[in-house]
């Protein structure tokens, strides 16, 4: 069977790490396997930010999905990966992965063994010629990836295809620059207002992240005109 050669620091060796995940290190390593897209936070989409059912997991390490289901949410609470869930399953990506390729599709590992004088600087299992790296220095603390992630999330009522908004850098960045501005909070009482406002006419309509970027500035002037003719029912940016 062709696979991939993943690599994790050997801090994952370390007792805060060891008592933070126990038996989850194995839904961990699971997670790091399925890595297919790692954005500029190292924030590493498992397949790329699709929905995953409990049941796609337990079909390959042959765990119960009540207890995956307890050990991915015992990851997530220590700050190793972030859980979105939808309808149709979970969308998961890990904190802090670091993924190496080199122009050839070869591993940069036999450079770094050399270096490091084959003392064991990673924890690794090899099963062909390419290579996955992955890195969890650090305490694995969630950053700024969980506010994107959540405002995102808020999108859904306004676009039914808004799972693939997560994996996509270009909506992320946006969520990140409006974040430069406003709060999380003020930025998700406007995303909410979108519900009401892209229904009415002469609004700006607005459905993703970078959309929101682009119009706020238009969105504000409707919604302080429509303000002065109707006592709005949620609060907003003044």
């Amino acid at each position: 069977m062709k696979g991939f050669f993943i690599e994790v620091t050997n801090n994952l060796l370390e007792p805060k790490h060891r008592k933070k995940m126990g038996t989850a290190v194995w839904e961990f390593m699971w997670c790091l396997d399925k890595i297919t897209k790692i954005d500029e936070e190292s924030v590493g989409w498992i397949l790329g930010g699709k929905p995953i059912q409990l049941k796609d997991i337990r079909k390959e390490i042959g765990i119960t999905e009540p207890k995956i289901s307890k050990n991915l949410n015992k990851l997530k609470d220590a700050g190793y990966i972030n859980i979105i869930r939808t309808g149709i399953g979970l969308i998961i990506s890990v904190n802090k992965a670091q993924k190496r390729f080199n122009q050839k599709g070869k591993s940069d590992l036999t450079k770094r063994e050399n270096q490091n004088d084959h003392k064991g600087k990673s924890l690794s299992y090899r099963q062909n010629s390419k290579t996955r790296q992955y890195d969890i220095s650090g305490d694995g603390a969630p950053g700024r990836g969980k506010e994107v992630n959540d405002l995102i999330d808020k999108f859904k009522n306004v676009n039914p295809t808004h799972n693939r908004l997560f994996a996509q850098t270009g909506q992320r960045k946006a969520i990140e620059r409006l974040l430069e501005k406003q709060t999380k909070e003020k930025l998700g009482e406007v995303i909410d207002m979108l519900v009401i406002t892209n229904k009415m006419r002469y609004a700006p309509s607005i459905t993703t992240p970078a959309q929101l970027e682009n119009k706020i500035g238009s969105w504000l002037v409707f919604y302080q005109r429509e303000k002065l003719k109707v006592e709005a029912n949620k609060p907003f940016i003044v």
